[in-house]
This record gives structure tokens, C-alpha cells and sequence, in this order.
């Protein structure tokens, strides 16, 4: 049996977006899930796996992209969020966006009785500008003051 497909969701009201980042990933072995609409997103979310969401921060109506993010991390906690922005106007490459691809791990555990939330990511930059970096690294340690 084949090992399962990581599914990458794209989030934009813009039509030709979706297509541009489809044929982006067209050469790749994931499952890729386009969406127009916010809502329509996060009902896949709710019974579905998303390994990645490639989200557009400004949409119209009332779920912005950052607003899209906190509810799908509230479903899938372990996925991974990153910010990825683009200048789709142009024509310096030194603009030009950037696509970073990886992943992470989180561990939640407790020293004493304080919970402590660890994070590492790391990310390749498929596409990116001349003078960015190849590839980037992020650790996070947070300490959680959950309501008794």
C-alpha cells in the first residue's frame, strides 16, 4: 500500500492564483486542494488532514487569511503555519516572493508543574529572491499560564 499523500490546501479569492500555485506543485507527489472560498476551507478542515495551507492574507469578506490561519490552527494544531508574502506586480527579481517548504515538530511537556511548549521548524526556500537566504530555521519555546 502506498504511504498516504501530504495534502496541501490553497486558500485565494483570485482564480488565476489558485492556478499559478497548482502548476507550481504540479511536478511534485502531493495532493493538492485549491479553494476559492474561506468557508468552504475550513468545512474540508473539519474531517480532513491538511499537511500545509498556502493561505492569501487579504480576502474579501469576513475571514481575512491571518483569521483563516488561527481557526485551522485551532483544528490542526500540529501543522505547520508559515507566512509566505509575495509582490505579485514586479518584474525585479530581487522582489520577487518567496516559498518556503518544510515542516516542524511541537512537544508539549511539563518542568515542575509549568507546561512548556517547544517548537522547531525548518524551511527551504524553493522560490525566493537573489540575496534570500537558501534556507531558514525557527525554534520556539513557550511557557503556557492555562485558566485552573
Amino acid at each position: 500500500m502506498p504511504p498516504p499523500q501530504t495534502t496541501v490546501c490553497v486558500v485565494d479569492d483570485d482564480a488565476s492564483v489558485l492556478k499559478s500555485i497548482r502548476r507550481l506543485f504540479l511536478s511534485t507527489n502531493l495532493a493538492i486542494r485549491s479553494f476559492e472560498d474561506p468557508a468552504a476551507f475550513l468545512d474540508y478542515a473539519k474531517g480532513n488532514p491538511v499537511d500545509l495551507a498556502i493561505l492569501d492574507i487579504r480576502m474579501p469578506g469576513p475571514i481575512s487569511g491571518l483569521d483563516l490561519q488561527r481557526r485551522l490552527q485551532k483544528l490542526h494544531p500540529s501543522a505547520p503555519d508559515p507566512i509566505i508574502t509575495a509582490n505579485w506586480n514586479t518584474n525585479k527579481s530581487s522582489d520577487r516572493w518567496v516559498l518556503p517548504l518544510g515542516g516542524g515538530v511541537r512537544k508539549m511537556v511539563k518542568i515542575g508543574s509549568q507546561p512548556v511548549n517547544f517548537n522547531l521548524r525548518a524551511y527551504y526556500n524553493v522560490i525566493a529572491p537573489d540575496d534570500a537566504p537558501n534556507w531558514s530555521m525557527v525554534f520556539t519555546m513557550q511557557f503556557l499560564f492555562p485558566k485552573s
